[in-house]
Parts: structure tokens; C-alpha cells; sequence
């Protein structure tokens, strides 16, 4: 699975470039209409790039070529939720979710993180390219939120493609 060799990289490590990888968007959409076959294939893709990518020594953050990263706690991840995204839900939902949503968040921020791994950080559907082929992965993208964190937050967009895919994904973790 390709990743971005950034080949350009400025100074101050704010911008990079790298050659294109092709492919298209891993849609929940895109997975579910290809057969079983290639749906176990791109599973055990995943699980195996997972697998290398939380396996990477976490100093490699300390390395010329990364700029270094603070561990993302939990309280992180909260403060985020109400500095950034609070204010974008509150009008599209009801009190009652958004008291559970704030309770989620008290309760998450307390939480320690136990496993500290090199995660991507924001693994969606957009950062994960199909091949043009349609029957493999092609890459993956955007390590803009890399991190050192919990390995099992880049697992979460997969529940959105079936808690089988999940078990498949991690059965080849």
C-alpha cells in the first residue's frame, strides 16, 4: 500500500508534496458493491498496512524529517470537540443528544490512553484510495493528525462498513 513519499518538504515542515497516488475514495458505498472475495482482500490490506503502521517505533517522530507531535490524550480530543466542533452540531440536533454528546466528552476526557502507538489519526473513507482496478488498496493518505496515540482509533471508520469487516480487518491486524 502507497503512502506519501514526500519528495518537496518546506523549511518550517508546514507544507509538503508528493506524487499522486490514484485511486478512488474507499466509500462505504464503493466497499459493499465489490465482491466478497475482493471485500476479504482490501480487509486483509488493511489489517496488514494497520498492523506495519502501529508497529513503527514511536521515536520516529523525533527524526529531521517529522516535526514532533505531543501524545494526544483523551482531554485532547475533548477540548477539541468544544473548541471546534460543538458550536457546528448544536442547532442540526436535539438537547437531549447534545447533553449525551457533552457527557460523552466529560467522560472521555478523564479516560487515560493505554496503548501508544503511531496512529494516523484520521482515517476516513477519503484517505483510503481503491485502486483503479477496483481489487486492491492503493494507497493511503493525509497523515496530517499522525499522531501518537491509541492504535484502535484508526479501527473506527470501519464500523461504518459492518462489524464483520472490523473482525476481518483485525483478525489480519
Amino acid at each position: 500500500i502507497k503512502v506519501p513519499d514526500y519528495e518537496m518538504v518546506s523549511k518550517n515542515k508546514d507544507f509538503g508534496g508528493y506524487r499522486i497516488i490514484h485511486g478512488d475514495d474507499l466509500t462505504v458505498e464503493q466497499f459493499t458493491a465489490l465482491p466478497a472475495l475482493i471485500q476479504s482482500k482490501l480487509a486483509k490490506q488493511i489489517g496488514e498496512f494497520l498492523s506495519v503502521l502501529h508497529g513503527l517505533p514511536t521515536e520516529i517522530f523525533s527524526m529531521d524529517v517529522l516535526a514532533p507531535l505531543d501524545v494526544r490524550d483523551p482531554a485532547y480530543y475533548a477540548r477539541r470537540f468544544i473548541d471546534k466542533r460543538r458550536y457546528e452540531i448544536v442547532e442540526a440536533i436535539s438537547v437531549e443528544l447534545l447533553s449525551r454528546i457533552d457527557r460523552f466528552y466529560e467522560k472521555f476526557s478523564e479516560m487515560e490512553s493505554l496503548a501508544h502507538k503511531i496512529t494516523h489519526g484520521d482515517l476516513q473513507a477519503d484517505h483510503i484510495l481503491l485502486a483503479t482496478s477496483k481489487d486492491a488498496i492503493a494507497g493511503v493518505i493525509d497523515f496530517t493528525d499522525a499522531t501518537v496515540w491509541d492504535p484502535a482509533r484508526d479501527f473506527a471508520v470501519f464500523w461504518g462498513y459492518g462489524e464483520e469487516v472490523v473482525k476481518e480487518i483485525y483478525e489480519n491486524y
